[in-house]
């Protein structure tokens, strides 16, 4: 065997760990396709799905760390390289799932990673198909994947994944109203934590529990643990994970009427995002949260270049019509009086909120800007309806910020209706259900 050969099983193993891992070392596996080809060894079954692996594993890191994919004709390349492995009567099930799974055949990829006995990429192509049925606003199909996912992790036994299940069953509760519910996947996230020596291993499960007790409007708790995890973060000098500890910590203080204290959070989450070259979800939602505490204190103009960087990130990263930047702007404009504008990118919200889930760290919901924006248009009765419907939700009845910038309006408007009028008005919001609202509203704001 020549020298160099002699690394490729070597590879494999290293290629699981990174990926597993959660880790984003996009140039580590871009340097060693490289490295691969250029060592010219022959094409066994062993190179065959080295190769096809880095390339596939390459690909997931960029997507992830907002990076181009490998170059053009990667995918063939892998499959070509599959193909070969599998003439010469060697089984590639777990890169072949890999493969389905970025061309998005989630089914094929699954069968493929039960066929290898791949618990971890089985774990990972559920947890797809789920966030998959949670987009097209099939909720229940999606609390069953999530089920099955939260069982497949106990099997594994590893803390960090069971508690990101439980994380997603406790966004899909939150969304169709069962708070108990939610509390109790709380509740469960919390002791898996608390059974943890490991300070690392406890920060990182905070991080997920800090966004849970945001959902569930525990904002103070959440920013108690945000501060732990920084402190730790700090001491490591892990500037990854304090970039995404700051951002819930940001969110964590605007919800608590903290405004100047998030912008100060949130300017410098960004700084780091961008110092370690990133651009996507680290650096465009804390501008999207930072125009909303700008909001907070009447900084418009923050607010407005906030806003903007925010949706030109979205637009880089090929993502312009994501729920985030319309939310923003849908606030924003409003706020300016650009009502004409502000409608428009409130229907745009409310047409791609299924697409955003609480696993993102984003536990925020459009009806409760809409109200606002009823509100300034002068439809008072309408208002007060949509803001109780809302205000259901704990992370909205619970936050300063909703209230100021949300609620205040709506008050204000419906200052001038009868008092039983806005009783009764309240009363049909608080018996409406979400999902059948947004599409109600969607029609509405089209004419």
């Amino acid at each position: 065997m020549p020298p160099n050969e002699a690394l490729v099983p070597i590879i494999l193993p290293l290629r699981q760990y990174y990926f597993v891992s959660n880790r984003w070392p996009e140039a580590w596996f871009r340097g060693g396709a490289e490295r691969l080809r250029a060592a010219n060894l022959p094409h066994t079954v062993a190179y065959c799905r080295a190769l096809a692996g880095l390339l596939l594993t390459q690909a997931f890191f960029a997507a992830q760390s907002g990076q181009p994919p490998p170059a053009a004709g990667w995918l063939g390349e892998c499959e070509a390289l599959l193909q070969e492995a599998e003439r010469a009567g060697g089984e590639a099930h777990r890169e072949r799932a890999l493969f389905w799974q970025w061309k998005g055949e989630l089914e094929r990829a699954l069968a493929e990673a039960r066929a290898a006995g791949y618990k971890a990429l089985e774990g990972n192509i559920i947890n797809n198909l789920a966030h998959r049925s949670v987009a097209a606003g099939r909720l229940a199909e999606a609390r069953e994947l999530f089920l099955e996912l939260l069982s497949l992790r106990r099997e594994s036994g590893a803390p960090s994944n069971i508690r990101l299940a439980l994380l997603f069953l406790c966004g899909i509760a939150l969304r169709q109203g069962r708070f108990d519910e939610a509390e109790q996947r709380a509740v469960e996230m919390a002791a898996l934590i608390g059974a943890l020596s490991d300070r690392q291993g406890v920060a990182s499960g905070q991080l997920g529990l800090a966004v849970a007790l945001e959902g569930l409007g525990r904002f103070a708790e959440a920013r108690d643990l945000c501060l732990e995890m920084i402190a730790l973060w700090e001491e490591l000098d892990d500037r990854y994970s304090l970039a995404f500890s700051l951002r819930v910590l940001g969110e964590t203080e605007m919800h608590l009427g903290r405004y100047q204290e998030a912008c100060a959070t949130l300017q410098r989450e960004v700084r780091i995002a961008k110092s370690l070259g990133f651009r996507a979800d680290l650096v465009s939602f804390a501008c999207g949260l930072l125009a909303l505490a700008a909001l907070g204190v009447g900084d418009m103009a923050e607010a407005e270049r906030a806003a903007r960087e925010c949706a030109d990130v979205y637009g880089e990263i090929g993502r312009p019509d994501h729920f985030w930047p319309h939310l923003v702007r849908g606030h924003v404009a409003a706020a300016a009086g650009r009502l004409d504008e502000a409608r428009r990118e409130w229907h745009s919200a409310l047409r791609t909120y299924p697409t955003i889930f609480i696993s993102q760290g984003c536990v925020w919901e459009p009806l409760s800007g809409v109200a606002a924006f009823l509100a300034r248009c002068g439809e008072a009765e309408r208002a007060v309806e949509i803001y109780a419907s809302a205000r259901r939700y704990p992370f909205v009845a619970r936050s300063r910020w909703h209230e100021e910038i949300c609620a205040l309006p709506v008050a204000a408007a419906a200052a001038s209706l009868p008092p039983e009028v806005r009783a009764a008005a309240e009363e049909r919001g608080r018996a409406r259900e979400s999902e059948a609202t947004v599409q109600e509203l969607l029609a509405e704001l089209e004419k």
